[in-house]
Parts: structure tokens; C-alpha cells; sequence
């Protein structure tokens, strides 16, 4: 557990013009979140070998992302994204289906869609690691460096 520790100061003048200073402390105790990097999508995406439209894609539904993880995808969402990259909501389904191969979305039910909380999270520290744990994403590589990717059960 890491500990985040406020200080504030309070100054107060009696009525003889002297000066009194008071300190109170407060400590808050917050679990620890592990050391992260600021992630830009399309080093991500280059990484992942996805086209610049799916990266383009990618970006706008990392906007989307409610505090469970998750991201609903009507037909309409899906249109206006279109409409954001100037191109078609078959595009926008050809990006979604390449992420969820990809394992960056896992497909929840009709038009919604959980992202991997290893890549991308919203909200509390202990929520996102629980997600963690239930989101088993095994990643290796050949010796040739082929990249597989395999959703655990």
C-alpha cells in the first residue's frame, strides 16, 4: 500500500498582531497501482500490425470506455465514428472485428464489447486489477518472432 500524505496550514493572527501558525496533517492509505507508461495508440497499434484505419478506430473507442470496461456499439455509435474518420460503417465493423481477433475487445454481447484491461482501463485501481485476472490473454512468441495470441479460459 502506498500513502499519499496532504499537509495543510492554517496561519492565524491573535489580536496582538502575532502571528500563530497551526499544522494539521491528513493522511489518506491508497492501494498501490503499479508503474505504468503513457501508451500512444498508434506505437500500439504499429505494434499490433492493425491498419491506420482500425488505429483510427481504436482511438475513438478508447473515448467510449465506461468505468467497467466496457463500450456499447449500436448501429448508430458506429456510424458517427464512420462519419469521424470519413468512411464506412463496414470499415468501422471490419476495425471491431480485427480488434476483438487481436484480443483488444472481447466481444460481451450484441453491440457490446469489454476492452483488455491489460492496454486499457478506466477507474478505480482494485476494479481494473480484478478485471485483469478474469480478462487471460497468453502472448508468445517463435523463435522467428511470430507473434500468437490466445485467450485463456
Amino acid at each position: 500500500m502506498g500513502k499519499v500524505i496532504k499537509e495543510e496550514t492554517v496561519t492565524i493572527v491573535d489580536e496582538n498582531g502575532s502571528l500563530k501558525k497551526e499544522i494539521n496533517h491528513n493522511v489518506a492509505v491508497l492501494p498501490t497501482e503499479p508503474p505504468y507508461v503513457k501508451m500512444y495508440l498508434n506505437d500500439l497499434g504499429n505494434i499490433l500490425g492493425l491498419k491506420n484505419r482500425t488505429k483510427q478506430v481504436l482511438s475513438l473507442l478508447v473515448k467510449k470506455l465506461d468505468y467497467e470496461g466496457m463500450i456499447t456499439l449500436v448501429a448508430s455509435s458506429k456510424d458517427r465514428i464512420a462519419a469521424q474518420i470519413n468512411t464506412t460503417r463496414q470499415v468501422v465493423d471490419n476495425s471491431i472485428r480485427d480488434l476483438t481477433k487481436k484480443q483488444i475487445l472481447k466481444r460481451i454481447s450484441n453491440g457490446e464489447f469489454e476492452m483488455n484491461p491489460n492496454y486499457f482501463a478506466r477507474g478505480d485501481w482494485k476494479t481494473i486489477s480484478r478485471r485483469r485476472e478474469d480478462f487471460k490473454v497468453e502472448i508468445t512468441y517463435s523463435i522467428d518472432g511470430e507473434r500468437r495470441i490466445k485467450a485463456c479460459d
